[in-house]
């Protein structure tokens, strides 16, 4: 992946599983209730975000100027998927997990979310506009929707853990 501006991987959306109180196990042994992709490939928020749901690792070789969490203003480089695919509309849309994927755990337990609702939006760039709106989280629609679309396992997490 040298020549290229990074990485940028997909994420796999994880729910609640069932824990209603932060459990004391690591986070990867803990959740393992995830969206499936269809199911995350229809919600309205994935063909909203320009790059869908998706993490880069920016080169810095390549790196211009400032960042946010998606990515980064490049030299001229482009970012590449895990398959070398130049990031367009449809590698966005595509959704690839065979190499590797970003396990984003949105929700974890009834307590973090509340913890997480108190805190407010994590979307920093958008936190006083959201506030000054009484925005202060996605609220329990986002967590109850979580529950009911993590309707697959995904022990990725459980396998990578054991071998660390």
């Amino acid at each position: 992946f040298e020549p290229y501006g990074g990485l940028m991987v997909h994420w796999r959306l994880m729910g609640p599983s069932g824990q209603v109180y932060r459990p004391d196990n690591a986070t990867m042994l803990s959740y393992t209730q995830c969206v499936p992709k269809a199911a995350m490939q229809a919600m309205p928020e994935f063909h909203a975000i320009p790059l869908g749901f998706m993490k880069s690792f920016t080169n810095t070789r390549h790196y211009r100027a400032g960042c946010n969490p998606h990515q980064c203003a490049l030299d001229g480089a482009s970012y590449v998927n895990e398959k070398q695919q130049r990031i367009s509309t449809e590698v966005v849309h595509s959704v690839s997990w065979e190499r590797i994927v970003v396990y984003h755990y949105v929700t974890r337990s009834i307590q973090e979310y509340t913890w997480k609702m108190a805190r407010g939006s994590g979307h920093s760039q958008y936190l006083e506009q959201n506030r000054r709106a009484g925005r202060t989280s996605r609220g329990w629609t986002y967590f109850l929707d979580m529950n009911d679309l993590g309707a697959a396992s995904c022990m990725g997490g459980v396998r990578a853990y054991s071998e660390c």
